[in-house]
């Protein structure tokens, strides 16, 4: 069962994850299970006059990505089965006047009887990405950026964002089921930080 867990940008998740390659080259020395050396990365050089949130490791990610099979560095425990799944603000043109303002894109990883199954990122398909355009308006009902926080509750995984309704996400892939006001239930916007009773499973926000 997906539980939640902070790591800085919100994720939702199964507990402690094994180190995992995700991305990144594969190291020939761990995967034939020899010693190997690496180098550190040194630190990333900012530019003073560009934002912070669009530099180093906060920049945008240009492309959406499916890589499956990945290399597991260390031992993933087989009991371990799910998707984490992270959610942070990340503008398509590479630039916003504000952090707040990218849109939401997600990455996931789904973990299976000790191995990391695929790693995918993909935008939160809300009107105002699939409009294609920046947003100046007052966030509200469907109308946001579905890019604070995730949660996983009701047998549903949705995206959130500080103003305005959930968007619900397919586990099986990531992909955008659509909006969530609760079956017309929900009369306002919804905090991205909601918390769940771990006795009753009721879920509280404001």
């Amino acid at each position: 069962m997906l539980r939640t867990i902070g790591l800085g940008a919100a994720g939702v998740g199964l507990g402690g994850l094994g180190l995992l390659s995700a991305c990144a080259s594969s190291d020939e020395g761990a995967a034939a299970g020899g010693s190997s050396t690496t180098t550190p990365p040194l630190p990333p050089t900012y530019d003073p006059s560009q934002p912070y949130w669009l530099q180093g490791n906060f920049r945008a990610v240009t492309t959406e990505e499916t890589v499956t099979d990945l290399e597991v560095v260390g031992k993933l425990p087989a009991e371990l089965s799910g998707l984490f799944v992270r959610n942070g603000s990340n503008p398509p043109s590479g630039h916003a006047d504000h952090w707040f303002l990218g849109d939401g894109m997600v990455h996931g990883v789904r973990l299976s009887d000790g191995e990391a199954q695929w790693y995918r990122n993909r935008y939160v398909g809300t009107t105002i990405h699939d409009g294609g355009g920046d947003y100046g308006g007052i966030p509200q009902d469907a109308d946001n950026q579905s890019n604070v926080a995730l949660v996983h509750h009701g047998g549903k995984l949705l995206a959130l964002g500080e103003v305005g309704w959930p968007y619900e996400l397919d586990p099986a892939d990531l992909a955008t089921v659509g909006p969530w006001d609760y079956a017309g239930r929900l009369g306002a916007t919804m905090t991205a930080h909601p918390k769940i009773d771990p006795e009753t499973g009721r879920m509280h926000f404001f």
